[in-house]
């Protein structure tokens, strides 16, 4: 039978005084459960430690939330930072322990719990709205939430539950969809999270060359990560688009009289044929009229 927090303080497994309390070794973490956070990175570490430096110096942390485990004692829910403190402290020896009141030889740690009531969807959400946002990552919260879609949640379910925007949860799992060469460069910290969760919209399976090309376009000119700035297309300011744009109409006019000139000068005939003034005119005429078109062959990819 599923034991309840009240089988269990009559059994002895949680001591209630103030609060409710469990010994440490009958807190458990359900394997596969908490995907919000990466044991492996060196931030949790730092994290766990920070905590474990927090606490032996007198600091004070809320209750684990905990739900009953059949095998006896408890799950943890919310807290797994906490309970991994804990049981560094416990290595170290800098986690306080009491006398068992029926063998003093004993000795016992104490932690302070709470109840977590909510089915597994609820508990899976609970590590997604932590209070302590240091704990979570975006890539994990991409995890969770893409578990709750496995139980049939919808994307407004869960922005609703968990108090985040619609569109901040579709972000999450936009990138959470992304491959794992994206993946990396977030957990790197070579790309922002939003910016990476763009690529992999815009982009697609594409999004990690796009980024590494970025990036590597990034460092050149003395940046560590990929910005907005280095990954956009360069725009080319307005003022000079319309500088170029009279420069090309200006070119086409002054085309359309080179033209008219080369035409001329080809239908010349008539009296001043022969007139030496006159053909020494349709000469600079022609030759200007070449200059012209030399001129607009080499400037005619004038974008407009």
């Amino acid at each position: 039978m599923q034991p309840t927090f009240k089988s269990m303080r009559h059994d002895g497994t949680v001591k209630r005084g103030e609060a409710n309390s469990v010994r440490l070794e009958d807190i458990h973490e359900r394997p596969g459960f908490n995907i919000v956070r990466d044991y492996n990175s060196p931030k949790y570490q730092e994290d766990v430690d920070a905590l474990v430096a927090y606490l032996e110096a007198g600091g004070t942390v809320e209750a684990l939330e905990v739900v009953p485990r059949a095998e006896g004692g408890v799950w943890v829910v919310q807290g797994h930072t906490r309970r991994f403190a804990f049981k560094k402290m416990d290595e170290r020896g800098t986690l306080p322990r009491t006398p068992n009141k029926d063998d003093p030889t004993i000795l016992e740690a104490w932690v302070s719990v709470k109840p977590f009531v909510g089915n597994d969807a609820e508990q899976l959400l609970r590590q997604a709205t932590s209070t302590k946002r240091a704990e979570v990552d975006v890539l994990g919260l991409g995890r969770v939430y893409n578990k709750l879609l496995g139980f049939g949640w919808t994307p407004q379910q869960i922005a609703d539950r968990s108090g985040e925007k619609l569109a901040t949860i579709q972000r999450v799992l936009t990138l959470a969809s992304g491959n794992t060469d994206v993946h990396e460069m977030v957990k790197a910290g070579e790309v922002k999270p939003t910016i990476a969760a763009q690529a992999v919209k815009t982009h697609g399976d594409k999004a990690g060359a796009v980024l590494g090309a970025a990036l590597v376009e990034a460092k050149a000119i003395g940046k560590t990560r990929v910005t907005n700035a280095v990954l956009k297309p360069k725009r080319i300011p307005e003022a000079l688009v319309e500088a170029m744009g009279l420069l090309a109409r200006a070119a086409s006019e002054i085309g359309s009289l080179a033209t008219s000139l080369t035409n001329a000068c080809e239908d010349f005939e008539g009296p001043e044929e022969g007139d030496p003034q006159a053909t020494e005119e349709c000469s600079e005429a022609r030759a200007l009229a070449d200059k012209i078109a030399a001129f607009i062959a080499r400037h005619d990819e004038v974008p407009v």
